[in-house]
């Protein structure tokens, strides 16, 4: 609030000798009240709940309305070059804020890119896209997923100089991962107050390998040969409890 005020000093008595005679002509200004903006933000609230283990507390629960504010306002405060309060970061509607309902993918297949080690563009970046894959041949099921045909000069497929590859992003495709694993628990009585608890684990059952993405430098000789695994091979666990 900004208060403006003015005041005239009354002088009963005549002037005093020599003093500059007083000026009748001013006159009392009342205080004037600037309005401003009242400060409404508040942020204080509940404390965030707590991570919960499924297996001690299985209740899922969901929320009539969606709540995504807090990311608008966090935003809001850092354009204004303010740093947000503690408070008004909620990471829940953080999150809630994006949408999540993106088409499924037509394929486990894992996505990459093919680059060649060329900076055709001249940005300094010396994995640019191809611009071309006429003679080049994939299967993700094969243990090489991606081969040059016989004959092709890997600078066919390169783009001019300046500029940049046509071919998209994440165009190609390797083997896909699919694994089954398997959980066995059961708990015995052994006394009134006394049970024995077995738990079986079992990852990756069928002890399947899942290559990792293959070498994509074209000029590599490793070119579509995968030299690494996605998925460790099986394995078991055995958990034993006695409570008492």
């Amino acid at each position: 609030m900004v208060m403006v005020t003015g005041s005239r000093v009354a002088q009963a008595a005549g002037p005093e000798a020599g003093a500059a005679p007083i000026d009748t002509s001013y006159r009392y200004v009342p205080p004037v009240v600037v309005p401003t903006e009242p400060d409404r933000e508040r942020y204080e609230g509940e404390e965030v709940s707590p991570v919960k283990l499924v297996a001690a507390e299985p209740v899922s629960t969901f929320s009539v309305d969606v709540d995504t504010a807090a990311y608008a306002n966090t935003r809001r405060f850092i354009e204004d070059g303010q740093m947000p309060p503690a408070d008004a970061v909620r990471t829940e509607e953080f999150i809630n804020y994006f949408r999540y309902d993106y088409e499924r993918p037509d394929s486990i297949a894992q996505p990459f890119t093919v680059n060649t080690s060329r900076a055709q563009n001249f940005d300094g970046n010396l994995t640019d896209r191809l611009d071309s894959v006429n003679g080049v041949t994939t299967n993700p099921q094969e243990p090489i997923s991606v081969r040059l045909s016989p004959g092709v000069d890997p600078l066919s497929l390169v783009a001019t100089r300046g500029e940049q590859g046509r071919v998209g992003r994440n165009s190609f495709r390797a083997q896909g991962i699919a694994t089954v694993d398997l959980a066995l628990s059961r708990s015995f009585s052994l006394a009134e107050e006394t049970t024995f608890d077995a738990r079986l684990e079992v990852f990756n059952l069928f002890n399947r390998t899942h290559f990792g993405i293959p070498v994509r430098i074209l000029e590599s000789p490793g070119l579509g040969q995968s030299f690494d695994t996605q998925v460790r091979s099986r394995s078991i666990r055995l958990a034993l409890k006695l409570s008492f």
